[in-house]
């Protein structure tokens, strides 16, 4: 017998209706934070600009994976 959790749920629920986005971009330097920590910033092709436009600002997962013929 499988006991779900009401945090299970809620969680599955979410995941599902979570939107996913994806693309092949670049990640490169955005210089330094007023504290002097390096930033970063995710370069997004054209093709999913307007996708990506409705989102900027929001918290998002990022899940990286690097093509076979990176190091």
């Amino acid at each position: 017998m499988i006991m779900l959790t009401e945090k299970f749920i809620n969680f599955a629920v979410t995941f599902y209706h979570m939107e996913q986005i994806v693309f092949h971009g670049v990640i490169a330097s955005a210089g330094r934070d007023k504290y002097g920590d390096q930033r970063y910033t995710i370069n997004v092709p054209k093709n999913v600009r307007d996708k990506v436009s409705k989102i900027a600002g929001k918290e998002v997962i990022v899940i990286v994976i690097l093509p076979d013929d990176e190091e």
